[in-house]
């Protein structure tokens, strides 16, 4: 099934939830290994930032239809065994969860455009602070067009927006933390079957 029951996740919202899972573990694997090949950069250092910025792009682009899923195809019922506290936790992660979904890729996108760099999205386009700011085809790497990016920067704008990132990637773990630490007292402590709401579209005893 597709659509979500009153007991069960359909294969949208699995699809949509272990997409974003995949995405976020590649965004924290990939920004730890570009910072260890920094300190002696070579090509795959941009290439690995490059894929760092393009899974940025599809954090958002999973991110907005997963919230409008949520309120267009409803949710499953409240698992039996949830106490006002088990909600008020699950609405505390998942809030913030989406909330950190749009800081982290706002302001990395922000990031990138006010230092006067750019963020591909494969090699279709490009976006940068250069009118008409998407550009299609891979990165321009001319003189005359690295000098205009480099005038257009906001270099304070650029310092602040990375204290938010990386705050905002602090509460990326600090939410996250709540919310697996939940699912894994339900699944192994209480052992309700929680996981499997959204692991298989099963229901959870």
């Amino acid at each position: 099934m597709l659509k979500n029951s009153a007991t069960h996740y359909g294969g949208i919202s699995r699809v949509l939830h272990w997409s974003m899972v995949g995405l976020f573990a590649f965004q924290f694997v990939s920004i730890i290994w570009f910072r260890y090949l920094e300190e002696q950069p070579t090509d795959l250092t941009w290439t690995v930032m490059n894929a760092h910025k393009t899974a940025g792009l599809l954090i958002l682009m999973v991110g907005i239809p997963r919230i409008l899923w949520r309120r267009l195809g409803g949710l499953p019922d409240w698992h039996q065994g949830f106490t006002d506290w088990d909600k008020s936790v699950s609405h505390f992660a998942e809030y913030g969860l989406y909330g950190c979904i749009f800081a982290m890729t706002i302001s990395g996108l922000l990031i990138e455009l006010a230092g006067g760099y750019y963020v591909p999205f494969f090699g279709l386009l490009y976006l940068d602070n250069l009118a008409p700011f998407v550009h299609l085809g891979a990165v321009s790497y001319d003189d005359a067009i690295l000098a205009a990016r480099k005038a257009a920067s906001l270099p304070s704008m650029h310092d602040l927006l990375v204290m938010v990132h990386v705050a905002g990637a602090y509460a990326v773990v600090m939410f996250l933390s709540v919310h697996v630490s939940h699912v894994i007292r339900h699944q192994r402590a209480m052992k309700d079957g929680l996981l499997d709401r959204m692991r298989s579209g099963g229901d959870a005893r």
